[in-house]
């Protein structure tokens, strides 16, 4: 299937002048330059995606999500940002989960293509290749994750928000600080971890892989972490956890084996949640700007079904939430 893209390469021009062409939009450029693009489009037998179709018969004003699934509350800020930036546009945003039946063996089932104008995708769990694949059908924007060569994204500064977790361990005078990291092939998992290694690097503090254990952003994960990082020979006195959910479990593991939070063990986990506030101890986080990433993954999925080029965005910003689950390390 030939692409709009391959279309403005041979016509000499950006694509988003062929996009506005075929979408039948107002553009400033001369009839021969129009003409030749509607000569190759002919040619060369290019179908206009879902978004082109849409806005010539009066588009669905529907955009579609999809996350891993339903149990993560990362995404309830994310999905509340969307929400209310879709309303504000007049849309409406249909939320899916890998873990429903029809994403296991079709990344785009015809009864969601038929529905949606656009797809935002806040998943590792569709690789590359079936994204291309995905953009030839439908406008996509990636939500807290990257995609080598795919420009259309939203993420937040994690290895910032990372970087902030750990130097508030360092000033309360921990220098043994493991970490428990996302899965080190996403660019969330991998970001988080630079930003642990950099707060150490700049206090001259040694990175110990005994320290560090790569797990799935799950209660099990983090469970099963924490676990491994205490029956290392050194124990440390703080961790930093990829995420609320790996917090949670590791909290458990520390439950089991008698470890006294922040007593024994001072922990931070990055991202913020109502939960968080609930648990005992009360669970120190770093807030992440979610609902903001919410709103502007929808804003730049709607610019790009209609028809306008976009940049990937990196929302800058976090903020540390002091609660009960870190404490100044004992002295010696």
């Amino acid at each position: 299937m030939v692409t709009l893209k391959e279309v403005a390469s041979k016509a000499g021009v950006h694509p988003s002048v062929v996009s506005k062409v075929v979408n039948g939009k107002p553009v400033n450029i001369r009839q021969e330059t129009r003409e030749r693009i509607e000569k190759l489009l002919k040619e060369l037998n290019y179908q206009p995606n879902k978004a082109a179709q849409n806005l010539k018969k009066g588009a669905n004003r529907t955009i579609g999500m999809v996350i891993p699934d339903f149990y993560n509350p990362v995404y309830a800020e994310i999905i509340h940002g969307a929400e209310q930036m879709a309303a504000k546009k007049n849309y409406s945003l249909f939320v899916y989960s890998m873990s429903q039946k029809e994403w296991q063996n079709d990344y785009l089932p015809v009864s969601i293509k038929q529905q949606i104008d656009g797809m935002l995708i806040a998943t590792s769990e569709i690789d590359d290749q079936n994204i291309i694949r995905l953009m030839e059908e439908l406008p996509i924007v990636l939500v807290n994750r990257l995609s080598q060569g795919i420009q259309s994204y939203v993420v937040a500064d994690d290895s910032y928000g990372a970087k902030l977790a750990v130097q508030h361990l360092i000033e309360l005078g921990h220098t043994d600080i493991a970490h428990i990291s996302g899965p080190l092939y996403t660019g969330t998992g991998l970001n988080r971890l630079q930003g642990y290694r950099a707060a150490l690097n700049e206090h001259n503090i040694p990175f110990r892989p005994s320290f560090m254990v790569e797990t799935p952003y799950s209660l099990r994960g983090g469970y099963d972490a924490m676990k491994q990082i205490l029956q290392a020979p050194i124990k440390p006195t703080a961790l930093f956890a990829s995420n609320i959910l790996v917090s949670i479990g590791a909290l458990k593991a520390c439950a089991e084996a008698g470890v006294q939070i922040p007593t024994e063990l001072s922990i931070v986990s990055l991202h913020d949640s109502e939960i968080a506030s609930m648990l005992t101890p009360a669970l120190t986080t770093v807030k992440l700007p979610l609902h903001q990433m919410g709103e502007n993954a929808v804003s730049q999925l709607i610019d790009l079904v209609d028809g306008n080029e976009q940049q990937g965005t990196i929302v800058y910003g976090g903020e540390l939430i002091l609660r009960n689950s870190t404490k100044r390390k004992k002295s010696v």
